[in-house]
């Protein structure tokens, strides 16, 4: 068994906003034609994902909180705070290559990692201009972190072919029908 970097473990997320609707256009307590702004637990603007907040984005919640913005007037409809659960995949050491294989699907997780650091193809890490060189050394792995036979040998008791395997996967933390959508209410 493959030593484990990192269990899979459910996190809490939590997005607040602060939301401001043009007047007339407030259903149930919400805006249905305004403007959102990502804020701190404060109530403080801040940028998407820790970016840096655009000078027009801050334009406009000067002008929001004015109550007013290009001549019709602004409601505040106050901050809006929104969580939710998600499944952070395990993260193992490949027993062939020694690379980190993150478990983010239930049923199959290639090693596929750079040959030069060893890191995984999908780290955030490789965001560097450095060139990276992925391989894969041919380990498969369930979401339990447990090898897989080789591929050569799947689906010969079903008569399945790998890809039809790999085509019924689905990530880790996401129900199979949420995956196919096949509960969509839409």
């Amino acid at each position: 068994m493959p030593e484990w970097i990192k269990r899979a473990e459910r996190v809490k997320l939590t997005e607040r906003r602060r939301e401001f609707a043009y007047e007339g256009h407030v259903v149930d307590g919400r805006s249905m034609w305004g403007f959102s702004f990502p804020v701190d637990e404060d109530g403080n603007p801040i940028g998407h994902h820790g970016s840096a907040i655009d000078p027009a984005a801050l334009d406009n919640w000067s002008k929001c909180l004015s109550g007013e913005v290009d001549g019709q007037r602004v409601v505040d409809l106050g901050i809006v705070t929104d969580e939710w659960l998600v499944t952070e995949p395990g993260v193992i050491r490949c027993d062939g290559c020694g690379a980190e294989v993150v478990l983010g699907m239930v049923m199959t997780n290639t090693c596929t990692a750079c040959t030069h650091c060893g890191l995984p193809e999908d780290d955030a890490v490789h965001t560097s201009f450095v060139h990276h060189d992925y391989a894969q050394c041919g380990a498969d792995y369930n979401s339990s972190g447990q090898r897989l036979a080789p591929r050569e040998q799947w689906g010969w008791d079903t008569g399945e072919s790998v890809s039809d395997i790999l085509m019924a996967d689905w990530p880790v933390g996401v129900s199979r029908e949420e995956w196919s959508g096949e509960d969509a209410d839409y």
